[in-house]
């Protein structure tokens, strides 16, 4: 999460008053001036770190074994080898597969339809 701008400041205010807060009431129960400033220390160095770790940016986990490169053209193999199919016979397969894709779609969605006779 990112802060709005401006509200830095504000947190830092609830931080310190939250950790003068927290001075003042160990202070009033132990009427010990160091207790105090030390809890009211404490309390303000962990807000402080609670807060700045929440607010950074999250970094994206990776997993083990995750490949991180680019994909090249190379990285394929051809699906047809040259002496296999000729290249005009390969062409008009690449162009008819959409046809027969789209004409099973069209079969599978007016399938249950009933039909005006």
């Amino acid at each position: 999460m990112k802060f709005p701008k401006g509200s830095k400041v504000l947190v830092s205010f609830l931080i310190l008053g939250l950790a003068i807060l927290a001075g003042g009431q160990f202070w009033a129960v132990t009427r010990s001036l160091l207790v105090g400033v030390g809890i009211g220390g404490a309390v303000c160095i962990f807000l402080a770190w609670f807060v700045w770790s929440w607010a950074r940016p999250r970094v994206r986990r990776r997993f083990l074994g995750e490949f991180h490169g680019g994909v090249f053209e190379g990285d394929f193999g051809r699906a047809v080898s040259q002496g296999q199919m000729s290249k005009e016979r390969v062409g008009r397969k690449v162009k008819t597969q959409p046809r027969d894709i789209a004409g099973s779609v069209r079969a599978m969605l007016v399938k249950d339809k009933p039909y005006d006779k």
